[in-house]
């Protein structure tokens, strides 16, 4: 009998917190209108998977510290040859971000496609993606 009834009270909580959860989480449309804006450092901070062709080529991890050419990056030794120089820093910019070298000099530029999604073209090839998560 107990145990139904902490069932029920359990099945209860979830049903009303089921609005509140819902209510802090982005729909798609709201994550999709994300598409070309700005990646600020609060929102970008954490670990990104670089992938080409749907492969995961390795993890670049942003950081919201400032650094001296931007915002703070670390990047795994495996990312040295899928990038063709290696970032020091991010940057935003107004449709994205950018990957910096430590003079300052753009590496590859990623216009933002969704929350979780940046895309930058490569010409002739497959786009490079950068996915949130690693």
């Amino acid at each position: 009998m107990r145990s139904s009834i902490f069932a029920a009270g359990a099945a209860v909580a979830v049903v009303i917190s089921g609005p509140a959860f819902a209510q802090n989480t982005p729909s798609t449309a709201e994550r999709d209108q994300m598409a070309g804006k700005t990646l600020a450092p609060s929102e970008a901070s954490g670990p990104w998977t670089l992938e080409k062709d749907g492969m995961s080529l390795c993890v670049i991890t942003l950081g919201p510290q400032k650094v001296a050419q931007g915002y703070r990056l670390s990047a795994q030794n495996s990312c040295q040859g899928a990038l063709p120089t290696a970032p020091a820093a991010w940057l935003p910019t107004d449709h994205g971000m950018k990957l910096v070298d430590g003079s300052g000099q753009t590496v590859m530029t990623f216009g933002r496609w969704s929350d979780s999604l940046l895309v930058s073209p490569l010409h002739g090839q497959q786009s490079l993606q950068l996915r949130r998560g690693g």
